[in-house]
């Protein structure tokens, strides 16, 4: 796919469409006083959907003859999760962890509250988000992408074409 030819208009619906429902959801779960790491995974369970597995061959027999592009789109539409909104979640999940952490620590300390602990939960948080394994494998893919210069080595590809052939019937399941 050329990205000259996508309608970008129908990623932003998409985007925005999923974010709403990401921000209500978030937003509602706060009300009624779930904690912070609840709400975000409510958020992550009402956007996160079985595109490649269900909706590929949906789309295929429906479109198939009359729109072909609109398989590609699935491979656009899946990073609104994994890299805009997953991420913000996994903030909000590894925010709520530390400051449980920090709590437990100064339970246990006897000594003063020390001050000044922003930079620490910052570095402690950016770092879980960063090694958590979507994030991380969804960077290692975009950096893979561009080293390979958008072509897999014929080796790769031959074993992730036996895989990706079995991937629809087992991700039913």
């Amino acid at each position: 796919m050329i990205f000259s030819s996508v309608n970008w208009y129908f990623l932003l619906a998409i985007f925005l469409a999923r974010t709403c429902v990401f921000v209500a959801v978030l937003g509602f779960s706060l009300l009624v006083r779930q904690r912070l790491n609840k709400a975000a995974i409510y958020g992550i369970f009402s956007t996160q959907s079985n595109d490649f597995a269900l909706g590929y061959p949906i789309i295929v027999a429906l479109y198939g003859k009359i729109h072909p592009e609109y398989a590609s789109y699935l491979y656009l539409v899946a990073p609104v999760n994994l890299i805009f909104l997953n991420p913000i979640a996994f903030t909000l999940m590894e925010l709520s962890r530390q400051r449980e952490i920090h709590y437990q620590e100064l339970q246990d300390s006897t000594a003063p509250r020390p001050k000044g602990n922003w930079g620490i939960l910052l570095k402690r948080v950016f770092s879980g988000v960063c090694l958590n394994p979507v994030v991380l494998m969804t960077g290692l893919g975009i950096c893979a992408n561009l080293i390979f210069s958008h072509c897999l080595p014929k080796t790769l590809a031959g074993i992730l074409g036996m895989l990706g052939s079995a991937f629809s019937s087992s991700a039913v399941s």
